[in-house]
């Protein structure tokens, strides 16, 4: 039996939750259905070890060299199902919302999908929870957020591959891709969870405008789609929602340190892989 999708999880130090995500996403799984690849990238733990402890049949690799593009590259090139499913270590996704995330492509209607993101914020501070009751208001999100788990097919992977050296790998390849050849999948859900603490929080928003402005800068254009957010459209649902106004001091503050703080780094400066650690804690 040929497996309905390659599953690409790329791991740097995940060692304290690989078996977790790996237990929960092949609860259910039907022998031979998909082909699970981890890649372990640069790892100075023991990620690849209890990779496989969890999942004994899973294609664990290992690589010195670190960078979550180098990995995805080296699990392409392993891959041999007809649909490739790209997926962070740290999420949370069920074998059910696979199978709807692979439905499309298999049938040929697309030659991408991406599905809907929950945020877990209860192990956050104030503060954190401030900025993302502010930042569910992206329009974006409602239709879907193309990043941290989606899938294309064997023809399309074919395209992008080699991925590039950038920060913003999702971003990349959603640019690559191109709206129309991407949908949402209304059935396909999963949670990622939110840092505990503030500073943790500025790391990803400095990692993720940093990712996006080298992108703006290789001349790969962001994709313009009806849910963009703007700062005037945030401010127009907040006009209705007073209950917001706190967090939206919150939200805005953070956006307008994390810009100041990328405005003023040293572009000749090697690139950094900020990341929450925070959130990685299995409790």
């Amino acid at each position: 039996m040929n497996p309905r999708a390659t599953i690409l999880i790329p791991a740097f130090n995940e060692e304290a939750l690989i078996a977790r995500t790996l237990l929960r996403v092949s609860d259910g799984m039907e022998p031979g259905e998909f082909q699970v690849v981890v890649i372990c990238n640069g790892c100075k733990d023991g990620t690849a070890a209890a990779a496989q402890r969890a999942l004994p049949w899973a294609e664990v690799i290992e690589t010195a060299l670190p960078g979550k593009t180098n990995a995805l590259n080296i699990g392409h090139e392993t891959a041999r199902a007809p649909v490739r499913v790209y997926m962070d270590a740290d999420l949370d996704v069920d074998v059910q919302t696979l199978r709807a995330l692979v439905a499309p492509i298999e049938a040929g209607k697309v030659s991408a999908t991406y599905g809907h993101m929950a945020v877990d914020v209860s192990n956050s501070s104030f503060a954190v929870r401030s900025f993302y009751r502010v930042w569910a208001l992206n329009p974006y999100l409602a239709e879907g957020k193309f990043g941290g788990l989606f899938a294309l097919s064997a023809a399309q992977a074919e395209l992008i591959h080699p991925l590039p050296r950038v920060t913003a790998d999702d971003e990349f390849i959603r640019r690559n891709v191109g709206a129309g050849h991407a949908t949402a999948v209304e059935n396909c859900s999963f949670k990622t969870r939110a840092p505990s603490t503030l500073g943790d929080l500025l790391n990803i928003r400095r990692r993720s405008l940093r990712g996006t402005r080298e992108l703006d800068q290789q001349g790969l254009a962001a994709l313009e789609t009806a849910g963009t957010m703007s700062g005037v459209s945030i401010l127009r649902s907040l006009a209705s929602r007073p209950h917001l106004w706190v967090s939206a001091l919150v939200y805005y503050a953070v956006a307008i340190f994390v810009r100041a703080v990328v405005s003023l780094e040293d572009p000749d400066r090697a690139p950094r892989w900020e990341r929450d650690d925070s959130s990685r804690r299995v409790t």
